[in-house]
């Protein structure tokens, strides 16, 4: 596939650490927010994926974000 961020942001070629900034609507908010992490088959398994959910500007709100493995 083609290496690009489709939110509107230039392609970026990384090995590691890629972020994805999605800007959210006022009509998303409070809905239910689904992280997917994909990885390759016999790819490494040793990675620990992370997602920030911020707010800018303030006020900043803490909320624990759970992710689960299915």
């Amino acid at each position: 596939s083609y290496p690009s961020n489709s939110f509107e942001y230039p392609p970026v070629s990384k090995k590691s650490n890629y972020t994805y900034y999605i800007p959210l609507t006022e009509d998303m908010k409070g809905a239910q927010i689904d992280a997917v992490v994909l990885g390759m088959r016999n790819g490494t398994s040793q990675f620990k994926p992370e997602v920030w959910v911020t707010a800018y500007p303030i006020p900043l709100h803490e909320q624990e974000l759970i992710l689960t493995e299915r």
